[in-house]
């Protein structure tokens, strides 16, 4: 089944998803990233957009419904 992915905004974080997480949770499989430097996310030093979108692209360590990483 396809994971259904959420990506905050700018001075956002992953708990944004929270009502999406617990609505969509239930019919497939969510995950709610923190993008480096916020919510649980610690902050690159240096950073380039294309190392940002690899970090995104890579399957996490752990996931499931309702599931930030």
């Amino acid at each position: 089944m396809t994971t259904l992915v959420f990506v905050h905004g700018f001075t956002c974080d992953g708990s944004d998803w929270a009502a999406q997480l617990s609505f969509f949770g239930r019919q497939c499989p969510v995950l709610a990233l923190d993008l480096p430097g916020h919510g649980n996310t610690p902050a690159d030093k240096r950073w380039t957009l294309e190392a940002l979108v690899k970090k995104c692209a890579r399957r996490p360590a752990s996931r499931g419904p309702g599931s930030g990483a």
